[in-house]
């Protein structure tokens, strides 16, 4: 009975708020408990960036970083509005570390438009606004220029040369070397074929030799992936024969001039007549 009186004396006098070692105050019972005393440490977090924008099939970051005393590994847990449009990943805190990064990844199929991830970290929450935007379309490769010959058949006499124009149209032009080969290069030898910043024509020169044979050879142009073949025929080179008059020739037609030449195969010197147009 004695006990049960001084129970109730000792309710009492808790309940009026008087100082004793038996009483326990109900803010102590809220306090969390830490280990040597004083408080228990708080931790706080931020977000960088609030907004982040990215593109369909493409990623972006979101970096928290946190402030507080005994910092350990922890893991940012994250509340994704729509699972199919955007993965979300990472959000580790690893030992004391005070900075982690969510990748944010916008599938090639998003819908356009703004999504609201929150993030967590105990009681403390926060809101990021991430804005998918439409894939921008690629560009194009800048096409292969192509090329041309402005003769694919030459006809020469042995020992003498011709030129060839090579020409080249397309985007992004630059310096360019020609790959020339001929098909007897003791025969029939090239030079040139360079093509100088943008420039879109070069020469191409194309010789037969004083004792190359008779007949047709190749000459080859590439320029990247493309090829281009010109024909080329050698023929003998002549005496000196022309097809002249012996004699000057008193019916010539109205507007042609008479020009005098001495013709290199003639056996004795004798004087002819040639005539061109006007």
């Amino acid at each position: 009975m004695q006990r049960l009186l001084g129970l109730l004396v000792l309710g009492m006098v808790c309940t009026i708020g008087l100082s004793t070692t038996g009483c326990k105050k109900k803010e102590d019972e809220k306090k969390p408990k830490v280990e040597g005393g004083g408080q228990a440490a708080t931790v706080t977090y931020e977000v960088a960036d609030k907004t982040v924008t990215v593109e369909q099939g493409k990623s972006a970051d979101i970096k928290v970083t946190r402030k507080g005393e005994d910092l350990k590994d922890a893991t940012l847990g994250v509340e994704n509005p729509d699972d199919k449009a955007l993965t979300v990943t990472g959000g580790e805190f690893k030992g004391d570390k005070k900075t982690a990064t969510l990748h944010v990844k916008a599938a090639a199929d998003a819908p356009p438009k703004d999504y609201t991830v929150t993030i967590k970290a105990g009681e403390w929450t926060d809101k990021v606004t991430v804005t998918v935007e439409k894939a921008k379309a690629k560009a194009k490769p800048a096409a292969a220029p192509e090329i041309d010959v402005g003769d694919k058949a030459v006809t020469l006499k042995q020992g003498e040369s011709k030129d060839v124009t090579v020409t080249r149209k397309g985007e992004d032009l630059k310096d360019l070397a020609l790959e020339i080969t001929s098909s007897d290069d003791k025969a029939v030898t090239v030079k040139g074929g360079k093509f100088k910043g943008d420039g879109k024509e070069t020469t191409v020169s194309i010789s037969a030799a004083k004792d190359a044979a008779a007949k047709e050879y190749t000459v080859t142009i590439k320029a990247g992936e493309q090829t281009k073949t010109i024909n080329v025929k050698v023929e003998k080179a002549g005496k000196g024969a022309m097809n002249f008059r012996p004699q000057r020739d008193p019916y010539l037609a109205v507007g042609r001039e008479e020009l005098q030449v001495a013709a290199p195969s003639v056996t004795r010197r004798q004087t002819v007549w040639f005539t061109r147009e006007f």
